[in-house]
C-alpha cells in the first residue's frame, strides 16, 4: 500500500492535506449526491450527520482519555 510510505517520506503539513483532503472531498461529495437524491429528506439527514459528529467526538475524548502512550 502507498499510504504508509507516503505519509512517512512528506512533510508534515503535506500529509496533513493530504489525510484532510480526501476526507472532506468523499463527506461534501456524500452531502451533495444525498441532497440531490432526497431533497425531501434534507433535515433529516442533518440530524443524523449532527448526531453522528457529536458521538464520535465524544468517543474520540473518551478513548484518548484512556489512553496510555
Amino acid at each position: 500500500q502507498w499510504t504508509p510510505d507516503v505519509y512517512e517520506g512528506s512533510p508534515t503539513p503535506v500529509v496533513a492535506f493530504l489525510s484532510v483532503a480526501s476526507k472532506i472531498a468523499g463527506l461534501a461529495l456524500l452531502a451533495r449526491l444525498s441532497n440531490i437524491v432526497f431533497p425531501f429528506l434534507s433535515n433529516q439527514w442533518h440530524f443524523i450527520l449532527e448526531i453522528l459528529a457529536i458521538c464520535s467526538m465524544i468517543l474520540g475524548n473518551l478513548v484518548a482519555i484512556t489512553q496510555t502512550v
